[in-house]
C-alpha cells in the first residue's frame, strides 16, 4: 500500500512566527507584496500530526496521534522518535538548551533532552490545558484546567496556585517575569514570580494579547472588532488604531507593534504615535 506523506500545514501561530522572523531580517517594505511559501521537503509522519509544530534552531518537532513525538531537522532527516508512556497531549515546549516539555493525557509532564531521552517525569492535578512556557531563569510553567505551576529545570515543583478556569491562551512572561494568561469570562490573570495571583475582568474576551514592554503588569490586546487596546492590571486602557479585522497573534517591541489577522495580512503600529505605519501580506 502507498503510503502518503504528510505535509506540514503552516499553523497561525507559526505563520506568526515566520512574519517576525522576516520582520527581523527585512525592511517593512518588503511586506507591500504578497509572500508565498512552499515546502522544503515533505516527510511521511506515520500517523496524524496534533498540535501545532515547534520550530526551533534547526529542527522541527511534531507530536503525532499514535502516541510519538518526532524531530526532524531543518532538512528533512528524522533524528528520534519519543515514544510516550501514554497518549501525548498536542502541547510541546522547547527551551533554547534543546530541552522539551510535553504532557500526557493521564496528567504527567515529562522533559526530554536534546537526544529524545527522559530526564524526569512529573505528576500534576490533571492535563496540560496548555503549552508548558519557559521563564527568564529556565523555570518551566505549566498549567492544567485548575491550577499554574511551577518547576525548576530539574523537575523540582515550587509552587501551585488555584486559577479561577483553564487558560484560553498559552502563558506568556512579561518583561517583570510576570506570567499573563487568559481565562474564561474576559478575565486576565497575571501570576507573579512567586504564585501570587491577579485577576482582572474584561466585558469582552481579547482574541490575542502580548506582554506590553513599555510598563510592567500591561499588556496589548486585540478584539474581534480589530480594535488595540493597552490594558494595565488596574484597568486603565489605552486605544490603538483599529485594524481591518481580528488579529490571532501580536508582539511589541520599543514603539512597534506587529499584528497578524486571520486572513494572514500584517499591521506594523506605532503605539507612541499611534498610527499605522505599514500593512502587507503575509506568508
Amino acid at each position: 500500500m502507498e503510503v502518503r506523506p504528510k505535509v506540514f500545514r503552516l499553523s497561525p501561530g507559526l505563520r506568526f512566527l515566520m512574519v517576525l522572523n522576516l520582520l527581523s531580517l527585512f525592511a517593512p517594505g518588503m511586506f507591500a507584496e504578497s509572500l508565498t511559501t512552499e515546502p522544503l521537503w515533505r516527510k511521511a509522519l506515520e500517523g496524524q500530526a496534533i498540535g501545532a509544530v515547534s520550530a526551533q534552531g534547526e529542527s522541527v518537532a511534531v507530536v503525532c496521534d499514535d502516541g510519538t513525538l518526532k524531530l526532524f531537522s531543518s532538512r528533512g532527516l528524522r533524528l528520534w522518535t519519543f515514544e510516550g508512556p501514554s497518549k501525548l497531549l498536542p502541547y510541546i515546549s522547547r527551551s533554547a538548551e534543546g530541552t522539551g516539555y510535553i504532557g500526557t493525557v493521564n496528567g504527567f509532564l515529562i522533559a526530554l533532552n536534546r537526544a529524545g531521552r527522559e530526564l524526569w517525569r512529573r505528576k500534576l492535578d490533571g492535563p496540560l490545558g496548555a503549552a508548558p512556557t519557559i521563564g527568564w531563569d529556565g523555570r518551566i510553567f505549566v498549567a492544567t484546567d485548575t491550577t499554574i505551576s511551577a518547576f525548576t529545570v530539574a523537575g523540582s515543583r515550587l509552587w501551585s496556585t488555584r486559577t479561577p478556569s483553564a487558560p484560553l491562551t498559552d502563558p506568556a512572561v512579561d518583561g517583570e517575569g510576570n506570567l499573563v494568561t487568559l481565562f474564561s469570562q474576559g478575565r486576565i490573570g497575571w501570576i507573579s514570580p512567586f504564585g501570587e495571583m491577579r485577576i482582572l475582568s474584561l466585558p469582552t474576551v481579547p482574541a490575542s494579547f502580548c506582554p506590553y514592554d513599555e510598563g510592567p503588569g500591561t499588556i496589548l490586546a486585540g478584539f474581534s472588532d480589530g480594535s488595540l487596546i493597552i490594558i494595565a492590571q488596574d484597568g486603565t486602557r489605552q486605544s490603538l488604531p483599529s485594524l481591518s479585522g481580528k488579529p490571532v497573534g501580536l508582539v511589541h517591541r520599543g514603539s512597534l507593534a506587529v499584528a497578524v489577522l486571520e486572513d494572514g495580512s500584517v499591521f506594523c503600529v506605532d503605539v507612541k504615535k499611534q498610527n499605522i505605519l505599514w500593512k502587507g501580506q503575509g506568508p
